[in-house]
Parts: C-alpha cells; structure tokens; sequence
C-alpha cells in the first residue's frame, strides 16, 4: 500500500501542477476583467461555461487515449500505445469543425434563455473569441493524456506555466489596451481595451502555446520506428475502440459541466452581481479541483497500468489509495475555504455587493469539497478500467435528476437565490459520489479486462 501511494503520488503532482496551470489561466483571466466591470466579468463566466460545455463531448474522446494508452503500456505494448494518440489525433481533425459550430452556436442562445442583457453582448464576443483556440485545446487533451499514460509530465507543467506568463501579459495588454501599458511605466500606443473580447483572444493564444508544446513532447517520447500514419486497419480499430470509450467521457463530463453551466444561466437571470459572485466562488472550487484532475490522472493510469499487467488486486488497491488521497486533498482545501472566504474573494472583485455573495458561496463550496474530490478520483478510477458508460448515466441521474431540482426549490422556489442554487449542486455531488465509489469497489471485486 505504501509503494502505491508513492507512485501515485509520483504521477499525481506533476499532472496537479499541470492543471494548476491550466486553471489559474482562466482565474488570470477573471480577476483581470474583473478590474473592469461586474458586467465584464459575469461575461466571462458565462462565456466560459458556454464554450466549454460544448467542448466536452469531443474532449472526452481524446481524453479516452489516457486508459488505452496506460493499459497498453501496462502491457508492454507502447507500439499500441502509440496507436491510441494517433487515433486520438485524427478524433480531434474530426470533431474541431462541428464543436466550434457548437461553441459560436451557444453564443446565440445567451439571450433567448434570459441571461442579463447587459451580460449578453460581451459573453458573445469572449465566446467569439475563443473559437481559434478550440481544435488547438483539442489537440492537447490528446497529447497531453499519452503524455501522463506513457509517465512523461513534466513537459505538460513547465509549459503549462510558461503559457500562463504569455497569457497574463497578453491578456492584461488585451483587457486594459493602453492603460495596461501606463501601469508599467510604458508609453500608450493607442492599444484599445477590449475587456472580455481581449480575455478570448489570450485564450485562444494560450491553447495554441499549449498543444504546440504538447504535441511536440508527445512525438518526442514515440516507441522506436513510430510514425503518424502506420498501418491503416489498426488504427481504425482502435479509432472505434477510442470512441466506445470515450463517447462515454465526453457525455459524462458534459452532464457534470452542463448542470453547472445551466445553473450560471439561472444565476445569470438574477442579475450582473450574483453572476460575477457565482462566477468567483465556482473559480475557486474549480482550483481546487484540479488537485483532483490530477489524483484522478493518476488513478486511472495506475489502474490502466494494472489491468494491462494483469495484477490481481492491483486494479482496485490504485483506485482505493487515489480515492483516499483525493479525499484527504479537498478536506483541507474545505478548511481553507471556511477559514478564509473575504480574503479570498477579494482576489477577484472590490465590489462589497459581489463580495458579499460570494463569501457566503464560498463557505457552500467548503461543504462539498470532499464530495467533489471522491466523485472526481473515483471517475478517475473507473476510466483506467474502461468502465464509462455507467459513470455518464450516473452523472445524468444524480445531476440533472437531483441535483439541478433540487437547486430550483432551493434557489429559485424557496427564495434563496444563488446561494440556494449551490446547495442543491452540493446534493448532487454527495449522491453521484457515493455511487461512482460503490461502482468501482463492485468491479474491482474481480479481475477487470482490458480494453
């Protein structure tokens, strides 16, 4: 049990400070525009929820290179390995074009659902804005989940940091125009403040750093003789393979990312500040949460490791250690949030209105921490078994079945507003926890297949 803690932990950290990384793009992005308005602000956590609920279906089949890849390697087989990121690659040439229709398309619907219009026309040009940026965060998932099956992290952090300074700086010159510059001492040379259009557009560059970078150190770590092209048949095979498992992902984490983007739409009715509140308590459990993208990498590629190797027992000792660590993670990030709701909220907002909110959804989010973090690395779990199907039904039932009803009587009927809307998500995630738990401890009882 020891060993595999350590080894876990060994995966687990380096893909952390990757989706560390990755979040705190988006936290640089908001708290930048959160300088410029409620308004801007509130834009851009529409906008992001938007765009990336149309991005799941397809992220979720390059994210499904992670188990084959890892049950592959488990195997001794990184020629096979190899295959999965190719079929995942040719995935993300297919899907780009009909996910970015889908992304401008839910530009469209802002206003038709009752979102502020003061909100509308600045989420439609941050959604606008990010369309470049989609095949290209594609391109990365795929990269980056052959990366993590094949031990090799530490490309994915280092220049997940170095496209976190482009982006700071890009993105401050974009949002402020000139007046970015006058902060620094510079001189203005007639820059334009785009606000939330400017945020897209860095967005955009961000993703484009990231699968350059991505891809290149995939290629760097290809078995011997590799190429992108090889023999046809099998990679159709594992094309079909990639999409029985990963059309299950991508559905899964639509349903969770959907029940969260319907609920900002809700929130969005109540007006310019509890959006912008919404929007800075649901960054701060999405950072934290990354420490749990990271357990659950790790997790799955363990467990896929296992199952490729035919270790009996050590399919369900890696899920149980992921689980466990991943709970001990977000219960002290729950202190933290109970700790210190005002000092963190000021990070994104002066408004005292958006402050006040935002305290008090802070201190929900502290309550549903653990929950999240058993949810997440038990997803995780059940990925590296190829086990999916149950997972995205799960996540149907429990979010949109009780979660999101739950959310309207406790929001929106019995008068609590956004505060309410956030204690019936946190019963949704209590309930798809402790199923996503019970279904990994039943299949890990015998020996898993692989893929």
């Amino acid at each position: 049990m020891t060993s595999e803690i350590r080894e876990t932990l060994r995966l687990a950290l380096p893909i952390t400070f990757a989706q560390v990384a990755l979040m705190t793009m988006g936290l640089v992005d908001a708290a930048l525009v959160g300088r410029v308005s409620a308004t801007e602000l509130a834009a851009v956590s529409m906008g992001n929820s938007m765009a990336f609920a149309m991005i799941c279906p397809a992220m979720g089949v390059t994210m499904a290179v992670e188990p084959l890849a890892s049950q592959a390697v488990g195997a001794g087989e990184p020629m096979r390995a190899w295959t999965s990121f190719r079929a995942g690659v040719l995935a993300c040439l297919w899907l780009s074009v009909p996910t970015m229709a889908l992304v401008a398309g839910s530009a469209l619907v802002l206003g038709p659902a009752g979102v502020d219009g003061a909100v509308v026309p600045s989420a439609q040009r941050f959604i606008w804005a990010r369309l470049p940026g989609v095949p290209m965060w594609l391109l990365f998932m795929a990269a980056k989940a052959y990366l993590e099956a094949r031990g090799v992290t530490r490309p994915l952090y280092l220049w997940g940091w170095i496209a976190n300074v482009l982006n700071f700086l890009i993105c401050a010159v974009l949002v402020f125009g000139d007046g970015a510059l006058k902060r620094i001492g510079l001189p203005a040379l007639g820059l334009p403040a785009l606000g939330s259009l400017g945020a897209g557009l860095a967005t955009s560059f961000s993703n484009t750093v990231l699968a350059a970078a991505a891809l290149g150190a995939a290629w760097g770590c290809r078995p011997e003789g590799a190429t992108l092209l090889g023999e046809r048949e099998e990679l159709r095979e594992m094309s079909r393979k990639l999409l029985r498992v990963g059309v299950p992902i991508g559905f899964q984490i639509l349903t969770e990312v959907g029940v969260f983007s319907a609920v900002s739409v809700l929130v969005g009715r109540l007006g310019a500040v509890p959006t912008a509140a919404h929007q800075i308590a649901l960054g701060l459990a999405s950072f934290t949460f990354m420490g749990v993208l990271g357990m659950s990498g790790a997790t799955s590629v363990r467990v896929g490791r296992a199952i490729g190797a035919g270790e009996a027992g050590g399919p369900r000792r890696a899920g149980i250690v992921g689980v466990g660590l991943g709970a001990a993670y977000m219960a002290c990030c729950g202190v933290v949030f109970l700790l210190a709701p005002g000092p963190l909220a000021r990070l994104f907002s002066e408004d005292p209105a958006v402050l006040a909110v935002a305290e008090n959804l802070i201190r929900v989010a502290a309550a549903f921490q653990i929950f999240d973090g058993i949810q997440g690395v038990s997803s995780g779990a059940l990925r590296g078994a190829a086990d999916t199907r149950f997972a995205s039904w799960v996540n149907v039932l429990c979010h949109w079945g009780v979660g999101l009803p739950m959310a309207v009587l406790f929001g929106l009927v019995g008068g609590r507003g956004v505060v309410g809307l956030w204690w019936g998500l946190c019963v949704g995630l209590l309930v798809v926890s402790a199923a996503l738990l019970w279904r990994f401890w039943r299949i890990s009882s015998r020996a898993i297949a692989a893929a």
